[in-house]
């Protein structure tokens, strides 16, 4: 009987060894995100706007990813089916939106959107349901979008120190994590874009606020 034979990435492996099945090195910088996206490709955020789609299986570059002028802190593949990728970082503190169908054959990706209003850089993405998504910042606040439109639906308040973490936990609820030691609990169900819904809603979203700590 033929021994069994583990594959990872298209590499097989010969348990039990679980050493590196490759060392990938797209460029000299630091390599600061990473999002995996359909295709077989990486997405990789580094120093001084850097993003490049690469090939997982043999490492070449397919294309990269224009509009960032710093570090990109943060990738977000979306998983609507439209093979779109958000992106933020440090320096220009923008979200921007790509449309990876046209990554490849060594093309220069211009974004398709820009989401302006957080004030220092963006440090986490993550994708909400019914259109929307959440960013993080280094301005202490979590801000809740519309991809399509681009339109800010919310501003949350709340946090003293850079917000560095973010995650969702069901369908209606988002967690933050912050620098000022809090996990910070939001409803973000209320943020469903309607016309009076673009400003800071301190008020509203502190109600569903836990402190770890208490």
């Amino acid at each position: 009987m033929a021994p069994h034979r583990w594959v990872l990435a298209g590499v097989p492996l010969d348990p039990p060894s679980l050493a590196t099945v490759r060392v990938l090195r797209p460029l000299d910088k630091v390599i600061y995100s990473i999002a995996a996206a359909p295709g077989g490709c990486l997405v990789i955020g580094s120093f001084a706007g850097a993003t490049l789609v690469l090939s997982l299986a043999t490492g070449a570059m397919e294309a990269t990813l224009s509009g960032h002028t710093g570090h990109v802190l943060a990738l977000c593949p979306l998983t609507d089916g439209t093979n779109r990728l958000l992106s933020g970082g440090s320096g220009d503190c923008v979200v921007r939106l790509h449309d990876l169908g046209t990554a490849h054959d060594s093309a220069k990706v211009p974004p398709t959107r820009a989401y302006r209003g957080h004030y220092s850089s963006v440090t986490a993405i993550v994708e909400l349901n019914g259109g929307r998504f959440a960013s993080a910042s280094r301005d202490c606040t979590v801000r809740i979008w519309a991809t399509e439109s681009g339109d800010c639906l919310a501003t949350l308040g709340g946090h003293t120190g850079t917000v560095y973490a973010l995650t969702v936990a069901d369908d209606d609820t988002l967690v933050s994590g912050s620098e000022d030691k809090t996990l910070r609990v939001w409803k973000y169900g209320l943020f469903k874009g309607s016309a009076n819904q673009g400003a800071t809603r301190k008020g509203l979203t502190q109600r569903y606020v836990r402190r770890h700590t208490e």
